[in-house]
């Protein structure tokens, strides 16, 4: 991703951001199988993928951004419609997010 400039009074109001990556298998666990006791068909994936998808609803709903955002064991991808004043802070917080391979995490590692 690359990070949009600065609006300026001349900008578009909004900037579509296209994203996608490929995560570490051990960044998320993959979802259970039915025949595990702990399996839940309500919530049939791991407990660190909805905790991931509550914080980035969250950052999206705080940047007033719209689009479709898909969260899986194996990465992300998306195309979001962000107001362009918070274009910079969500490209900044998905390519800073140690689960999508920031600061920090295996993926940067290697």
């Amino acid at each position: 991703m690359t990070t949009p400039d600065a609006p300026s009074d001349d900008s578009p109001p909004f900037v579509i951001v296209a994203m996608y990556r490929f995560l570490p298998a051990s960044s998320i666990p993959p979802p259970l199988p039915p025949s595990h006791p702990d399996h839940d068909p309500k919530k049939p994936h791991s407990a660190p993928l909805y905790v991931l998808r509550d914080e980035v609803h969250a950052f999206c709903l705080d940047l007033d951004a719209t689009g479709l955002i898909l969260l899986a064991s194996e990465g992300i991808n998306g195309t979001v419609c962000v107001p362009s004043r918070n274009g910079g802070r969500f490209v900044e917080f998905f390519e800073g997010h140690g689960r999508f391979g920031g600061e920090g995490s295996e993926q940067r590692k290697e």
